[in-house]
């Protein structure tokens, strides 16, 4: 089918797992949410998705050009209030900070065309952007599919009324999650008996769902009391 993009979208996947995918089907990581939650000091791609008017995927091809930027500074209309009041009311009311993300060159690899088994569809790089997640805080990337130029006709194509097809996404950007134990442990005790540890989460956003592997060796509340 041939068919005119119609709205735009961004997926953000960990780098590990968007190199993995090359030459395989890709897992579909599109969701209706628009906040995404990173890790300070790990890599990511963004990936851009086009859909026509009756929302199906479409092909990106290497003329397809996007403009992306990253940061709260390019929020536009009811955003940039939103943003303006919330950095007036920092250090006051526990509100998020300005993060950022920032572009990594060295993702892929410079050998990565040697292993891609898919190097001959070009959009590869096209639909691709690869950054890093450098500060703890909330920002936000958007971008827009720029006109198309066609090598074949010499003409460019704009969307009906001029407006370029864009997409803003909510990036929350927060330190690796981590647990701390005890640092003297008892002795675990055999049944009938019951021990007690205490642990304590940090990082993240705050916000910790506890859970246990095995219910029958131990259970967890929701504060991180293990109960043996």
């Amino acid at each position: 089918d041939v068919s005119v993009p119609s709205s735009m979208q961004f997926v953000i996947t960990p780098a590990v797992d968007e190199l993995a995918l090359v030459g395989e089907q890709h897992v579909s990581h599109v969701a209706d949410s628009r906040v995404w939650h990173l890790v300070r000091g790990r890599d990511y791609a963004v990936r851009m998705i086009l859909r026509d008017d009756e929302h199906r995927t479409m092909y990106i091809t290497k003329n397809m050009k996007f403009e992306v930027q990253y940061g709260k500074q390019i929020n536009t209309g009811d955003a940039d209030d939103n943003s303006e009041q919330e950095q007036q009311q920092q250090g006051g009311g526990g509100q998020i900070e300005e993060g950022r993300v920032e572009t990594n060159a060295n993702l892929p690899p410079a050998n990565f065309d040697e292993g891609d088994r898919i190097k001959s569809r070009v959009e590869w790089k096209v639909q691709r952007r690869w950054i890093k997640a450098t500060k703890v805080g909330k920002t936000v990337v958007k971008g827009n599919l720029e006109p198309i130029y066609s090598n074949i006709t010499g003409k460019t194509w704009t969307p009906e009324g001029g407006e370029l097809i864009g997409s803003t996404s909510e990036i929350i950007v927060s330190d690796p999650v981590f647990i701390s134990r005890p640092k003297e442990h008892h002795p675990i005790l055999l049944p009938p008996m019951e021990q007690n540890y205490q642990v304590k989460a940090g990082g993240g956003t705050g916000r910790y769902l506890w859970n246990t592997g095995d219910s029958d060796l131990a259970s967890i509340g929701p504060r991180g009391t293990i109960t043996v």
